[in-house]
């Protein structure tokens, strides 16, 4: 299975392929201070063909934030996306570029799964003693 692990943020576009049997990813790289548009997407493609990828069977992106709603990974649909969407103002620097990128991805590549991994579920489980610092 190759997965391409998308992080699009605020002054990068970090993305990945990795391929489940092996330790070391296929792709490794970044794009920097991107226009999280089609044309970023075609550099990106081009990144595959160099590296002789030619398929990819899934797609993971990384946000920030998932709002109330959203804090376990999930499969990417519509309403995933209106509540990242929503979530944009607990993460105005990534959220939205995150999503950019979601939307862009998931139109060009329709048939494979999208899921969406949010920083805030790394915390969900701390014990309550660890949830405050000062």
């Amino acid at each position: 299975m190759r997965v391409l692990a998308i992080n699009a943020g605020s002054a990068t576009l970090k993305f990945g392929v990795f391929e489940s049997a092996r330790t070391l990813p296929l792709i490794d790289s970044a794009i920097d201070h991107p226009a999280v548009d089609a044309a970023t997407f075609e550099e990106i493609e081009r990144h595959l063909h160099r590296a002789g990828v030619t398929t990819i069977d899934g797609i993971g992106h990384r946000v920030a934030h998932g709002g109330p709603l959203l804090s376990n990974a999930v499969l990417v649909d519509e309403e995933v996306e209106r509540e990242i969407g929503k979530a944009s103002a607990l993460a105005p620097h990534h959220n939205p570029a995150a999503l950019a990128g979601i939307r862009l991805t998931r139109e060009r590549w329709p048939g494979v799964r999208h899921v969406a991994v949010f920083d805030t579920a790394f915390h969900d489980d701390m014990p309550e003693y660890a949830l405050s610092y000062a």
